[in-house]
């Protein structure tokens, strides 16, 4: 069913292969911590102090900030343009429907793939024209900020952004088929960075509230290390141990991503279970994150776990999937 809304195309959604490899290295280039750290600094300050700006302004109504200043964030960095309430909205509608079209169970052409061939006139096909619909809006907020961004380079008011610089790097024969695996990269951004992210930081706020204690050791910390006359920077990173410990269990105690599909290329017996070729696996990453073996008394928040000589597993590995699928 995400395959007729056109979500195949999206990095999260390709089976491995060629071109989930070409839409990862594309992704890796403006995504690696040496490149974030040069070429993105600016504009992870830039956001940083309005999300400090508009909480302070509007602490009742969090959620909603969080949630507004990431998707500016993702679109900024994608595009170069902060997004409309036109693309919010159909952005919204898709994520939605992918959410229904991925529920166990719902449709029947998961089961029956040759179904996706049924023309959505005859009678039981209206899942079709569900999926067209949602097909359209999907092609749409990917292809138009894309196609706007192609028009500003040429007319060489471009911002820098990952669309900008993607199809800068491309070589001057470039065909369509190059263009594209950059669109879909760049609609795969938004899609997978604006709930994750917006995700993580509502729980880091949440958990800082509840834990004082917490709270007190890493503003003393930043206060050591940066002092009170700034926020602190990707620069500050360094020497700031504690935030990270505290980051690292933010992620271990609620990860964004709870469960993460896998796909395999080919039939497998594991445990004496048969899984046919291409199946959906989903790996279980909170029950992993909550391993007492890993992470002992795995229901209470405690960053100093990431601390000393033998720290726990650093659960970044996987709460952002991993492994080739």
């Amino acid at each position: 069913m995400a395959e007729l809304l056109g979500r195949h195309n999206n990095v999260g959604f390709t089976y491995y292969g060629p071109r989930l490899k070409k839409l990862r290295r594309i992704l890796h280039k403006s995504l690696n911590p040496v490149v974030l750290s040069k070429s993105w600094a600016y504009l992870l300050k830039q956001q940083s102090t309005e999300l400090c700006w508009a909480l302070s302004e509007n602490p009742d109504n969090g959620y909603h900030v969080v949630e507004l200043v990431v998707q500016e964030l993702i679109t900024s960095f994608t595009y170069g343009r902060k997004p409309d309430e036109e693309y919010l909205a159909l952005s919204r509608i898709i994520s939605e429907r992918t959410g229904e079209a991925l529920q166990p169970g719902r449709w029947t052409v998961n089961f029956i793939p040759a179904l996706k061939w049924v023309p959505s006139w005859l009678p039981g096909a209206g899942f079709q024209k569900w999926a067209q619909d949602a097909r359209r809006i999907f092609y749409r907020i990917v292809r138009e900020p894309f196609q706007e961004c192609k028009l500003k380079m040429k007319a060489g008011v471009a911002e820098q952004s990952f669309v900008q610089q993607s199809l800068s790097e491309l070589a001057s024969d470039a065909g369509h088929r190059e263009e594209e695996v950059v669109m879909f990269a760049a609609g795969s951004l938004f899609s997978a960075g604006t709930e994750t992210l917006s995700a993580v930081l509502l729980s880091f706020i949440a958990l800082m509230a509840r834990n004082p204690d917490v709270q007190l050791k890493a503003f003393n910390e930043i206060s050591t290390h940066v002092g009170l006359e700034r926020l602190p920077t990707i620069e500050d990173r360094r020497f700031l141990t504690f935030i990270d410990c505290i980051i690292q269990e933010v992620h271990r105690m609620h990860p964004a991503v709870c469960l993460v599909p896998h796909s395999n290329t080919e039939d497998q017996i594991y445990n004496g279970y048969h899984i046919p070729k291409k199946s959906w696996v989903m790996a279980n990453v909170w029950a992993m994150l909550h391993d007492n073996a890993e992470y002992p008394q795995s229901d209470e928040f405690s960053p100093s776990r990431f601390e000393g000589t033998s720290p726990s597993a650093d659960p970044r590995i996987m709460t952002y999937g991993f492994g080739r699928r």
